[in-house]
């Protein structure tokens, strides 16, 4: 790596770590500032939006083991057990989805509270 592409990535990290930094102390300031009924209200909007999340992971992974099994077949050709190769790929598909799920719900929560940042900074 270059030295100039080196202080390039260093300075893109202290940004995005500067603005990760700051916008958890926003989050939390707003959770601080809202009283407990709104508080309450954020936590059974973010439960629901979860759950939906979630629903939909799980129906499309539910979609990709159909697949999966409508295929699972052709594993003898290549000499695998077919019932070790569909439980292997399975459990890839399925760490896979937690992953995503995961990544989902943090870009959410980021885009919420960079939302309320910008809404914030406008106000005053």
């Amino acid at each position: 790596m270059s030295k100039l592409a080196f202080y390039i990535r260093e300075y893109i990290l202290e940004e995005v770590n500067t603005w990760w930094d700051q916008s958890c102390d926003c989050f939390l300031e707003l959770i601080e500032k809202q009283d407990e009924k709104g508080v309450e209200l954020w936590i059974k909007q973010w439960k629901r939006k979860i759950l939906v999340l979630m629903d939909q992971a799980w129906q499309k992974h539910l979609d990709h083991l159909e697949h999966i099994k409508m295929g699972i077949h052709y594993q003898v050709w290549g000499q695998r057990d077919p019932i070790l190769a569909y439980e292997q790929e399975t459990w890839k598909r399925f760490t896979k989805m937690s992953v995503q799920i995961q990544e989902q719900i943090g870009r959410m929560l980021i885009k919420e509270v960079t939302d309320r940042l910008y809404l914030e900074s406008e106000i005053t």
